[in-house]
């Protein structure tokens, strides 16, 4: 005959320990992930700001002015007519529809021709421009800056910019409570 109690087998609180540990692990480990997702969404936002600041120093050279608030060609005054202010333009409108930009006006694609894509699809990067002259009828943009809110909020700051600012240096600063990256034409 066999004896049943010879037999070695977990009890219910050792199994519901093993479970719990598991658990534990599992919250640590998605912890980390979401945080290494968000470090790279930010390094390549980064790198399409960097991307962005080459187009318009090139933009720059062939024109001798960063693009303005009015410099789309299309008659009208404002290319930000699809961002929440005419200080905050989002870099797609300064791209044609055909590159996944908001304007649908090829003239008015200032950044076509600098590169390959328009890096703002499912990003919103706000540009903004200094202007000499401002209230004059061709006014002049002198420095601009393009920012991207952070999603990793953990960043160090840079020292010595000016958040926001056109010309104001790049780096991260905080704007609103809330840790930004920019690029200007420093």
């Amino acid at each position: 005959m066999f004896n049943i109690k010879s037999k070695k087998s977990f009890t219910l609180i050792e199994l519901l320990v093993v479970i719990a540990i598991i658990g534990i692990l599992a919250a640590m480990i998605l912890v980390a992930v979401r945080g290494s997702r968000l470090k790279a969404q930010d390094a390549a936002a980064k790198g399409n700001l960097s991307q962005v600041k080459s187009a318009l120093m090139r933009y720059y050279q062939d024109n001798e002015k960063y693009i303005s608030y009015a410099d789309d060609g299309s008659g009208f005054p404002d290319m930000c007519a699809n961002s929440s202010g005419s200080t905050n333009c989002k870099v797609s409108g300064m791209f044609s529809t055909a590159k996944g930009g908001t304007n649908p006006d090829s003239g008015a694609a200032l950044l076509d021709n600098y590169m390959n894509q328009n890096p703002d699809k499912n990003n919103e990067y706000f540009y903004a421009v200094s202007e000499e002259g401002m209230w004059t009828t061709n006014p002049t943009p002198q420095n601009f800056v393009v920012r991207w809110f952070l999603k990793n909020q953990s960043e160090s700051f840079t020292s010595g910019i000016t958040c926001g600012t056109p010309g104001g240096g790049s780096g991260v600063c905080s704007s609103a409570g809330q840790k930004v990256f920019q690029v200007t034409n420093d």
